[in-house]
């Protein structure tokens, strides 16, 4: 799964290096990026509302005057901004105590259902949970 993640990011910075030509992207190519990373994250199992908010953020970034110079590394500067964009999107999530949570549902109703959402193997899922 992270590979089709790290495969669609790749593709959509591509694209973008591509079609840069001058310092802006015009609104219908603006557009047609966002369609391609939204159906690329999709396909890569991210869930819709999740893709919607990457792709809003990515495309607001890059329509909010993007200098990209003409010659240079176009690419470097565009995947730091993606960078920046995802860093900052992740920041605004608030963390959860999970001890107080599951103390709380604890007084409402037993027993309490956690579930554990996967990865590749080989990434201490099993090794995670069992601590």
């Amino acid at each position: 799964m992270f590979d089709k993640l790290r495969n669609a990011f790749k593709s959509f910075t591509n694209t973008i290096v591509n079609s840069i030509t001058t310092t802006e992207l015009s609104e219908d190519k603006l557009s047609e990026i966002r369609d391609n990373l939204f159906m690329q994250l999709v396909e890569s199992d991210v869930a819709v509302d999740v893709a919607e908010a990457i792709c809003d953020a990515i495309i607001n970034y890059l329509r909010g005057g993007l200098k990209v110079p003409r010659f240079g590394d176009k690419e470097l500067m565009i995947r730091n901004g993606i960078l920046e964009v995802m860093n900052k999107l992740f920041s605004e999530i608030q963390d959860v105590d999970l001890i107080s949570e599951v103390t709380r549902e604890l007084q409402v109703k037993k027993p309490v259902i956690l579930l554990f959402l996967g990865g590749p193997n080989g990434y201490g899922k099993t090794t995670t949970i069992a601590r």
